[in-house]
């Protein structure tokens, strides 16, 4: 949860409280790894608890030039934030465009029962839908086959896992840059 939001709740029963994490500043928000302000310093320092961390990050954030319109820094933020958009804006697009050719392919489907579709243009059965999900199935399959596999799809709806893969993708949406999501 600390790695998807960007705020913590502090308490003082916490794995932070740890004397390795004592020099980190805490804000209103929680831990501050980042100064608010570090567009405007004059030197540029992030402090993660980590000195080797620090040294090798502090290393390469540009001084300020005090005789320029502009500082650095500022330029670099801006610039990092552009890319950040236009990758979340890529991945979203890739998604919607996902979505859409998914829904063409299954238009066709034919009612099986309950809430499950056969169609013939799909290679392998999914989920589809948030509020009402729809299990879709290709047309060749056998009837031992399809017991088993509506049973693994009806247990992803019993799961909610259409709904934690929407909650997924924004995370990924958001954080397409960390190689760790």
């Amino acid at each position: 949860m600390r790695f998807i939001f960007p705020f913590s709740i502090d308490s003082i029963f916490s794995f932070f409280n740890i004397n390795a994490f004592t020099n980190i500043s805490i804000g209103n928000i929680g831990l501050e790894y980042v100064p608010s302000d570090i567009g405007f310093a004059k030197t540029p320092v992030i402090d993660v608890g980590i000195i080797s961390v620090n040294n090798a990050v502090n290393y390469f954030l540009p001084s300020a030039n005090i005789y320029g319109s502009i500082n650095p820094m500022q330029i670099l933020i801006f610039s990092v934030a552009v890319v950040w958009i236009v990758g979340m804006l890529i991945i979203f697009g890739y998604e919607v465009f996902l979505f859409f050719r998914t829904k063409i392919l299954v238009r066709k489907a034919v009612f099986y029962k309950d809430n499950i579709y056969e169609c013939d243009n799909i290679p392998t059965p999914f989920v589809m839908g948030l509020i009402k999900p729809k299990i879709y199935i290709p047309f060749r399959l056998k009837e031992p086959e399809i017991s088993y596999i509506l049973c693994h799809e009806k247990y992803y709806i019993k799961r909610y896992d259409n709904i934690v893969k929407i909650i997924a993708s924004v995370i990924v949406f958001v954080y397409w840059f960390n190689p760790f999501v």
